[in-house]
């Protein structure tokens, strides 16, 4: 795995990079960074060529000309703009958490050169705007602290919040973060990215939970069993709706089951990324009623 950056409309913008083969991009999820992929980078690198970037504002890419409003424009903007600069002409896309509504809004945007979908315990993807709200709510609530006092233990704290099991909160990711809440323009960045993201009409505008059956292409829904900010229940409802879906529920993991429990996540991700048989995860679509 190497750390790589490349400047994308004169935005200086980091990523991992692992492997040859069909590319793989990885999206992460709001007031987080690419550094939550390294278990994942390496692991399914033997079969792919997998990226995984800072989002805008994030990590150590620099926040660009954004200052305010609906991110998801600027965040797919930079993110195509990447997919280009790298030249991948076709690609698989995954994304957690809030990066699975962005993974979203990049396919619709590209569809032509997108071949599969992978969706991580999301709920700005999967919830109405009244409850996606909330949840934007309690994400803002569950990470400002760590911003206003970036130690050691507020940054365990808020990673024990995304955890099922804290003995599985990896000790590098943790520094890394901490490092990350500490650099200079970060709370400032979270906070014009999460209050565009409570603004009532960009609330409104910006979702995807009711486009689920314009999803063309096989898509893979991974939620942690033990996730109490997602309901899987309505996530499975959504994935029925997509023509070819895979619905895997991770045990024993919260939010991040790609970070809690790799040992799960990526053999299925790799079977699936590669078109084998996952039937015994097939979404079956409702009935017509007669």
């Amino acid at each position: 795995m190497q750390v790589k950056f490349v400047t994308v409309n004169n935005v200086l913008t980091r990523y991992y990079e692992a492997g040859e083969g069909d590319p793989v991009l990885m999206i992460h999820g709001i007031g987080s960074s690419a550094d939550v992929w390294i278990r994942n980078v390496d692991a399914l690198s033997s079969k792919f060529r997998v990226i995984a970037l800072d989002l805008l504002g994030h990590g150590l890419t620099e926040a660009g000309r954004y200052d305010g409003g609906a991110p998801q424009p600027a965040m797919v903007e930079h993110i195509v703009a990447f997919i280009d600069e790298l030249g991948l002409r076709r690609l698989s896309i995954c994304g957690s958490s809030y990066g699975a509504m962005i993974t979203l809004f990049t396919y619709f945007q590209i569809k032509h050169r997108v071949d599969r979908l992978v969706l991580i315990s999301s709920a700005s993807a999967t919830l109405a705007p009244a409850e996606r709200l909330r949840a934007v709510e309690t994400a803002y609530a569950n990470s400002v602290a760590a911003y206003d006092e970036p130690s050691l233990a507020m940054t365990v704290d808020r990673m024990r919040r995304l955890f099922h099991d804290p003995a599985r909160i990896p000790a590098d990711v943790t520094l890394i973060q901490l490092n990350l809440f500490s650099r200079p323009g970060m709370r400032q960045n979270f906070e014009v990215f999460m209050r565009g993201l409570m603004e009532p009409e960009a609330n409104l505008k910006w979702r995807v939970d009711n486009r689920f059956a314009e999803i063309e292409v096989p898509l893979l829904m991974v939620w942690g069993e033990k996730d109490g900010t997602v309901d899987a229940k309505h996530a499975l409802d959504l994935a029925r709706q997509v023509r070819e879906a895979y619905f895997v529920e991770a045990s024993g993991c919260g939010h991040v089951p790609h970070l809690e429990r790799p040992e799960i996540v990526n053999p299925v991700m790799e079977a699936f990324l590669t078109g084998a048989s996952l039937q015994q995860y097939r979404v079956q679509s409702p009935k017509p009623s007669p």
